[in-house]
């Protein structure tokens, strides 16, 4: 599977508004991801779900993504300043559906 395409396509799903379609495409996406340990695209799938998953009030599964994605975190010397972002914004999410300060 191509990972670099497909979340591309998703991301404009999800720009478009066919957000079932994007949602289908970023689950095989991680599913994908984990299967080849592909830690990179693991993080951003899961990071883009579990966003997606809090703003549409699905809160169990947001922070279920999240926490996958932050699980991930230092595993891989190819995590990228971009991911690092994606990683703490993540956190904060995650704290913030938590209730968190």
């Amino acid at each position: 599977m191509d990972n670099k395409n497909q979340l591309n396509k998703a991301l404009r799903l999800l720009d478009v508004g066919d957000f079932d379609d994007a949602i289908e495409i970023l689950k095989k996406i991680y599913n994908c991801a984990v299967e080849e340990n592909d830690t990179i695209y693991s993080i951003k799938s899961s990071c883009i779900l579990g966003e997606y998953f809090l703003s549409d009030n699905k809160l169990e599964d947001g922070v279920m993504y999240l926490e996958k994605a932050l699980s991930l975190k230092g595993k891989d010397d190819d995590v990228d300043d971009l991911l690092n972002y994606e990683l703490d914004h993540a956190e904060e999410l995650l704290k913030e559906a938590r209730g968190d300060k």
